[in-house]
């Protein structure tokens, strides 16, 4: 056996999941703080310093809506952030065939109601290899071509499109002589399964593929289905939908120009006053990666001029977008592009008063009725007031399709992808030393994927906490222009350390108590800093991944960010100690490939020793073990498992020693992932790399 292998089976021994700082302990009395402890706690920034700078940093990178000139010149700008929108957003890294291929579908049982309509139970391929239970709504007699309404529905989770609310406003739209799809939403419903969770695309933003055009490409081949029904008529087609099926109303039908006229009830808002209001968020579908580097929603709206358009809000919303907030913020500002086309009458806003909250109930439902008849329906046969239906409302259970075993699921799709990533492996280099060019091309390839900003890091403010155990400073960071860090600088008290090591970690500073008292013993001074997200660089009020997904909305990277962070206070650590060899430890699993990266990544003072504590073996293992996106959102950085997995990171970290404790992952997947590693020069077990069990040690 060769000594790299031994390696990682002495690792093996010792590979036992995440550590104590990214995993919650079961609660025990509480003992009082270290000294060590209180001095890592140190308050150094202002409660909403980091919360302010990233709604700065957000707020910078909103594109303005502008107005064009005339009525030709706004139809090449949107088409324009059409094209852009789609490529470069929601079919970013899919096989073209997905956006040309037609749906499979197949036709079930039919429910006769007798009351001049019938509702067809039927699936449809939204995705490759993912069905969608869906229902039509059909006039018994048809005549000519007619209406079609696709209804996506929202956050309905048990009843799906079984919601009472949404058959009724089926019934109508099918008792008027329209055709109606009612498709089920993931995660809802009969799709209400494991491996549909929303944040779940993230999965595939890992993989390199945009997550958010699945959802697109439901509603796309959903209004398919639709417009290949022999009475479709493709010149007057609509969707509408509450909530969520308003915020699919709102993507889609921007993007689409086969859709007509639509109706989207309470589902988005701009994403200026989104930023403020931690309800008005949404989920990561509603923020995707990169959207702001091509159109905000109030661009969105202004793309479906001159085409009819109603939006509704709710003035005492009890989910989010009150109408006060989304009247000014995508109602308003789309007026003047519809006055452009002489089209102001088709654009319309309406308040719900009765009942206010959020709902798609009697008021709003005959408000969409009234506009329908308005631009789809002759001015004989317009009836504004809902047809009273209540009797005709099915149970769950009657309208239950059916899914098949085998339905794809974010879980099988990004498998699927991770099993060939990442695309250039330290494994096809079958053990041979990787050649200056790879580490080359991986190193550029990661910097553009996270992008990294070169930037430098500045003590702007200091402050001598020492005790009579530790010589110890608070540090106010200034790094480049956007962010402040507050970092503690600590040594044993009457000591002159040779070594200075940076600690960061996934709880902050004031969680890596145990790691900072190891480095301090073996004879290091240590920075405990926090870098964004962490810490005292928490947002006030939202939850860090509410703020992470904001980030990728823009454009930005948090992974990219924390990386760029600790490159900048690395360098100022080598240049306030110039000649004492640098560790970078670190405690978590965000926090540990952060510091694999900024090792890897180093252009000018690179580290000496690389300390991990809880880093995964694979980032495979975050779509392997169902890793919420919720708790590690950096870690889901898109398209980073395309450039390299946790292997190729640790190769670009040498010569550093490295030295991994309590690395995450079974024995199996440990050797799998880290063997080719462990082959290149300089990882070998002859002091280049350590594994220990316990906690650092050197």
């Amino acid at each position: 056996m060769n000594a790299p292998l031994c390696v990682v089976l002495v690792m093996l021994s010792f590979a036992v999941g995440l550590t104590a700082f990214a995993a919650e302990a079961p609660k025990a009395p509480k003992a009082p703080p270290s000294k060590l402890a209180k001095l890592l706690a140190t308050r150094i920034l202002e409660k909403h310093t980091s919360h302010n700078e990233m709604r700065a940093f957000l707020h910078a990178r909103i594109p303005p809506l502008e107005r064009p000139a005339d009525a030709k010149q706004w139809d090449i700008i949107a088409q324009g952030l059409r094209d852009r929108m789609l490529d470069e957003v929601v079919f970013k890294g899919h096989d073209t065939s997905v956006r040309t291929d037609m749906p499979g579908v197949q036709w079930l049982d039919t429910i006769e109601t007798g009351k001049g309509y019938r509702v067809r139970k039927l699936r449809y391929e939204g995705y490759p290899g993912m069905w969608i239970p869906a229902l039509l709504y059909e006039p018994t007699t048809l005549e000519g071509k007619v209406p079609i309404v696709l209804n996506p529905n929202g956050h309905e989770r048990p009843k799906g499109k079984a919601a009472e609310y949404k058959q009724l406003r089926c019934i109508n739209q099918a008792k008027r002589g329209m055709i109606a799809l009612n498709p089920e939403w993931i995660a809802m419903g009969e799709l209400r399964q494991p491996g549909y969770d929303h944040y779940e695309l993230a999965y595939l933003d890992l993989c390199g593929q945009a997550g958010v055009g699945v959802f697109y490409m439901l509603l796309k081949r959903g209004l398919d289905v639709l417009l290949d029904h022999p009475n479709a008529d493709p010149t007057r087609v609509a969707v509408t939908g509450l909530s969520g099926g308003g915020w699919q109303t709102i993507f889609f039908s921007s993007l689409d120009t086969r859709v007509k006229l639509a109706v989207p009830n309470a589902g988005y808002i701009g994403q200026e006053t989104r930023y403020q209001h931690k309800s008005d968020i949404g989920d990561l579908e509603q923020c995707p990666v990169d959207q702001l580097l091509v159109a905000d929603y109030t661009h969105m709206t202004a793309m479906l001029a001159p085409r009819p358009a109603l939006l509704i809000y709710n003035e005492k919303d009890n989910c989010c977008f009150v109408s006060e907030r989304a009247r000014p913020s995508v109602y308003e500002p789309v007026v003047p592009f519809y006055k452009l086309y002489g089209k102001r009458d088709r654009f319309r806003y309406h308040e719900n008063k009765d009942p206010g909250d959020h709902n798609y109930l009697l008021d709003n439902r005959q408000q969409l009725y009234k506009f329908l008849n308005e631009h789809f329906v002759p001015a004989g046969r317009r009836r504004h007031k809902e047809i009273a239906s209540d009797d005709e409302v099915k149970t769950r259970k009657q309208l239950n399709v059916g899914v098949p075993r085998d339905n794809a699921t974010f879980y099988t799709l990004s498998e699927a992808l991770a099993a060939r990533l990442p695309a250039h492996p330290l494994a096809e280099l079958d053990g041979t030393p990787a050649p200056a060019s790879w580490h080359q091309e991986r190193r550029a390839a990661l910097r553009e994927n996270l992008r990294i900003e070169r930037a430098s890091a500045a003590v702007v403010e200091t402050k001598d906490v020492s005790d009579d155990e530790y010589t110890a400073k608070a540090l106010k960071l200034k790094i480049g222009q956007d962010w402040h860090v507050p970092a503690v600088e600590l040594a044993p008290k009457g000591t002159s350390p040779k070594r200075v090591a940076v600690v960061v970690a996934d709880g902050g500073r004031a969680q890596a108590e145990s790691l900072v008292r190891d480095l301090l013993k073996d004879g290091h001074r240590v920075l405990a800093v926090d870098l964004l997200l962490t810490g005292q660089c928490r947002p006030v009020g939202f939850s860090p991944w509410q703020y992470a997904m904001c980030i990728g909305n823009v454009g930005g990277r948090p992974l990219g960010l924390k990386v760029t962070q600790l490159l900048a206070i690395t360098n100022h650590v080598a240049k306030t100690y110039p000649g004492q060899p640098i560790t970078l430890a670190s405690a978590g699993r965000v926090s540990s490939v952060t510091a694999v990266l900024a090792a890897a990544l180093s252009e000018t003072h690179r580290p000496d020793m690389l300390v991990t504590v809880g880093l995964p073996a694979s980032l495979k293992l975050m779509i392997e073990k169902h890793v919420k996106y919720t708790d590690v959102p950096s870690l889901f950085s898109f398209g980073l498992l395309v450039e390299a997995d946790v292997c190729e990171m640790l190769a670009l970290a040498l010569p550093a020693r490295v030295k991994l404790i309590k690395t995450e992952g079974s024995k199996e997947q440990i050797t799998k992932a880290l063997t080719p590693f462990t082959r290149q020069p300089g990882a070998g077990h002859q002091g280049k790399i350590d594994l220990c069990q316990q906690g650092y040690d050197r």
